[in-house]
């Protein structure tokens, strides 16, 4: 089974660098089309990744570290009133927003790795809280499983996206 999920709406396509909003107010929109894996970018994990956290791109194997500098995804754009330019990675279905000018620059501390919009794990900076959560669930991989993270496009139309394959 082939799972894909777009980083954040595919973080608005890098086109609301300009524009503040409020989560309630993004919108979703499916269409249909021929699936097409990416294949380059950025390998995060291995087969047997379980739990991981990927929040620093010289470890791409992740852990159970984080915080970090995160990963540059390319572009910057504004979500819940805050502009982002990294993130970090939860092999459970979720990401962590951050900023290259803060150290850390992502934090993906959770009280729970299923749920992290809920979470009550105290983080500083908050604008660190920001997160977006396509599965939240406790996701392991099997055997031929990938986890990529690849930005295609050019500005400004760049997106970044987040192709968890199993």
């Amino acid at each position: 089974m082939r799972k894909t999920w777009l980083l954040g709406l595919l973080l608005i396509l890098g086109l609301c660098s300009g524009l503040l909003a409020q989560t309630l107010e993004y919108a979703f929109s499916a269409t249909q089309g021929t699936y097409t894996p990416i294949t380059g970018g950025i390998l995060l994990g291995t087969d047997s990744s379980d739990d991981q956290r990927f929040v620093d791109p010289a470890v791409p194997e992740g852990g159970t570290t984080t915080t970090g500098p995160g990963f540059d995804i390319g572009f910057s754009f504004t979500f819940n009133g805050a502009i982002f330019d990294r993130l970090a990675v939860n092999n459970n279905g979720w990401i962590s927003l951050g900023q290259s000018a803060l150290t850390p620059s992502v934090n993906n501390s959770s009280t729970s790795g299923y749920t992290p919009i809920s979470s009550a794990v105290a983080i500083s900076p908050e604008i660190l809280y920001n997160r977006i959560a396509g599965f939240a669930r406790d996701i392991q991989a099997q055997a031929g499983a990938t986890l990529r993270l690849q930005t295609i496009g050019s500005a400004p139309n760049r997106v970044c996206v987040i192709q968890w394959e199993n």
